[in-house]
């Protein structure tokens, strides 16, 4: 005795014709789209989010470089501390000393060139505009970076809001 079985369910099979079928009711079966205020709405909401978007994106992106370009300046400022530290002598006889607005030291010094090659490297890395000073007491040494962050707030004047700067103070 065989017996077949069925595994189809039995509001899909063909002697139930139309019991597995949904019918609309009456209250949406009048409707027959999407209305066109509906679809402004949604558009609406959808350029507003990406609009904050793009403005996250924007200020990732300041962050982002202004966060590279303070890391360039704390390596530079380190890679000049380790030239004090190599030669003391010259630090406490005040050849590793320069002012901001100073053109960069001359001679073949070792202070003269470690100087000139830091100033050289801030404004490769930096800027045209960047700078560097350096200001040592025999004890302490303290060393600073100037430079222009060059993705400054969009209206911000050409002054010193738009110029960064980082102090970095150390003994030999």
């Amino acid at each position: 005795m065989s017996t077949a079985y069925d595994f189809t369910f039995s509001c899909l099979s063909p002697a139930h014709k139309g019991a597995g079928t949904l019918q609309p009711s009456s209250a949406i079966r009048w409707q027959a789209g999407v209305g066109l205020i509906e679809v402004l709405v949604a558009v609406l909401i959808l350029s507003l989010g990406l609009l904050g978007m793009a403005a996250l994106q924007t200020r990732a992106l300041q962050a982002n470089q202004w966060s590279f370009q303070q890391g360039v300046a704390v390596m530079q400022a380190y890679d000049i501390a380790d030239a004090i530290r190599a030669d003391v002598p010259a630090m406490e006889s005040g050849h590793f000393n320069v002012d901001m607005a100073d053109a960069a030291p001359g001679g073949s010094s070792y202070a003269a060139t470690a100087v000139a090659a830091w100033r050289a490297n801030l404004t490769n890395l930096l800027g045209p505009e960047a700078s560097g000073s350096i200001t040592c007491d025999g004890q302490t040494c303290e060393i600073v970076t100037r430079w222009k962050d060059l993705r400054a707030e969009q209206g911000e004047e050409e002054d010193d809001m738009s110029m960064r700067e980082m102090r970095i103070e150390f003994r030999p």
